[in-house]
């Protein structure tokens, strides 16, 4: 996991991922495979959730504070300079080369809602090439993976209640699968009587108001991940919808 958060992290600038927000404009820049390819699922992801989860949004995580963990109102202008940097579409990724290219200046790369996930994804890869068939992965309370079974019923996670954290809303049962929570609890500041959450709507450049708690469950934490904040983006009728016509996806959703 240090391995991973070395490539990834946008708090080190020797990390990849700071080398590509800082270069990426100026020329394609030669990647490693593995930081190659989970762009290019960010990218995937990007697409199908119609830009509700964008791994570009790191202005406006800047913008709002959250990179800091100090959140804070911007003004429109900061804002609306933000989002003219935000956008999947102009990142450019040439698959002969595993080389990246920005085509819009002030992109930047954030993996803030899908690193975990990822990293779980990827120490999940490992042990089972090692051998193991039976275990559960958990960067807290908001990324899971699952291999096996517990006892040959599935390894069971409780799922938090979203105004009472220590409270329990409910469990599911996990059977070679991810689980991804993104919700307005964790991390969020009150501005004239509203409460902004942490996770941002990158087509307006405002944090989502009015939801509590979105937990998804899918294939892989990679995947739960990113699901969970663009589910978290959309609302209710465009998640429900998803997960009919991707009936391997799952959802709780509190309102």
């Amino acid at each position: 996991i240090d391995q991973i958060e070395e490539k990834l992290t946008v708090y080190r600038d020797s990390s990849d991922i700071s080398r590509i927000n800082r270069d990426a404009f100026t020329q394609p820049l030669p990647v490693s495979r593995d930081v190659f390819d989970l762009l290019t699922e960010c990218f995937r992801l990007s697409s199908e959730t119609a830009g509700a989860f964008d791994v570009t949004a790191g202005p406006l995580i800047r913008a709002w504070g959250f990179k800091t963990r100090e959140g804070r109102v911007p003004t429109e202008e900061t804002i609306a300079e933000a989002r003219r940097s935000v956008g999947y579409q102009h990142l450019e990724l040439d698959a002969r080369g595993t080389t990246v290219r920005f085509k819009q200046p002030g992109l930047e790369i954030n993996l803030a809602a899908i690193g975990k996930g990822y990293a779980l994804d990827q120490v999940y890869d490992h042990l089972v090439d090692l051998g193991n068939r039976d275990f559960l992965l958990s960067a807290g309370s908001s990324s899971v993976r699952a291999c096996g079974q517990l006892n040959g019923s599935g390894w069971l996670v409780d799922i938090a209640d979203p105004q009472e954290r220590s409270h329990q809303a409910g469990q599911v049962r996990l059977v070679n699968q991810g689980l991804s929570t993104s919700g307005s609890s964790e991390q969020y500041f009150e501005f004239e009587g509203r409460l902004l959450s942490h996770v941002i709507d990158p087509r307006t450049g405002w944090p989502i108001e009015g939801r509590r708690q979105v937990t998804v469950v899918s294939p892989s934490a990679t995947r739960s991940e990113a699901l969970s904040t663009a589910f978290f983006v959309q609302g209710w009728s465009w998640t429900a919808d998803y997960c009919q016509r991707n009936p391997e996806v799952g959802v709780i959703y509190f309102e």
